[in-house]
């Protein structure tokens, strides 16, 4: 996409295509993208994913990413593939989290499926031979080492919004997020919503906000075409 609002696709159909737009509703939503926050090895071995994998391969794959699991996480989506794998029949042996607690409703997530919660801790080092079969946990507090056999670590990297395909729109941005004044970028005519706008937190609620920007959109068409 350009800042002329010119949209390149590509299909196995079509091939590459163009298609020039009067207005444009950025919704790619989040994906998760390393950040640099994880400090271990994580290329060395098999058996190390993210939440985000894990979920896809659980829910519609139908396999499990291993049977002793380490967790690390301090989101609520941690909780949610934690609770996932134990009902698919994995063993998660600890999520590792540097919070000090987790609240009343995160915790409910997992109330009942005696999942271990190692606070204050993080995920120093990792061992194995062609599969991870250990992972070193460090407390933060007290600098204290532990070792948990395990043949598969589940890494949360955090979500942001995708928005790399937007980058010759010369969108003002805030970091990762795209500055917009009620859903309209520095762009005229750009709109963005849901995920994509707020991140993650706002998934619930992102098909609400989704319908309030196309409404914009189309009343933002209509003035272009009285105008005209």
């Amino acid at each position: 996409m350009n800042r002329d609002k010119v949209i390149t696709y590509v299909n196995p159909e079509e091939g590459i295509q163009e298609i020039e737009a009067k207005a444009i509703i950025l919704a790619a939503g989040c994906r998760e993208k390393y950040t640099g926050n994880i400090l271990i090895p994580i290329h060395k071995f098999t058996g190390i994913f993210t939440t985000g994998s894990a979920h896809r391969l659980v829910n519609y794959n139908g396999y499990l990413p291993g049977k002793e699991i380490i967790i690390s996480g301090n989101d609520l989506w941690t909780l949610i593939v934690a609770r996932r794998l134990v009902i698919e029949g994995a063993n998660v042996k600890g999520i590792v989290t540097e919070r000090k607690c987790f609240n009343r409703d995160e915790l409910d997530i997992i109330n009942g499926f005696n999942i271990p919660i190692i606070y204050q801790s993080e995920v120093i080092d990792i061992e194995g031979i062609e599969r991870i079969n250990l992972a070193r946990i460090k407390n933060v507090y007290n600098e204290e080492i532990t070792s948990i056999d395990c043949d598969s670590l589940i890494l949360s990297v955090g979500y942001l919004p995708d928005s790399d395909f937007i980058k010759k729109m010369s969108i003002m941005m805030d970091g990762s997020y795209i500055k917009n004044k009620n859903n309209l970028t520095s762009v005229e005519g750009i709109f963005v919503c849901g995920t994509m706008e707020k991140g993650i937190d706002v998934l619930s609620n992102s098909g609400e906000n989704g319908l309030k920007v196309g409404k914009q959109a189309a009343e933002y068409l209509e003035e272009l075409r009285l105008n005209s």
